[in-house]
């Protein structure tokens, strides 16, 4: 929900501390809207694994939400 503005922020690894692998908290809280925040702080992080694309259109070839969410990642 939060609008993108003046963000020169990229990728999601741009809200990890890369000293402890976890979420920068202060940076994301600072960043975003309360209630995107909360969600994005609640996304557990696996380290060592490569950042991949792990979903696929809907049939009618575009994007979804839910087609993110119902797609297999890989192990």
């Amino acid at each position: 929900m939060t609008p993108r503005g003046h963000n020169l922020l990229s990728k999601v690894e741009d809200l990890i501390d890369p000293a402890t692998g976890n979420w920068d908290e202060d940076l994301v809280k600072d960043l975003l809207w309360e209630v995107d925040a909360n969600m994005i702080l609640q996304i557990p992080l696996i380290q060592g694994r490569e950042d991949v694309v792990a979903w696929h259109h809907t049939q009618n070839g575009y994007f979804s939400v839910g087609s993110a969410l119902s797609c297999p990642v890989a192990a």
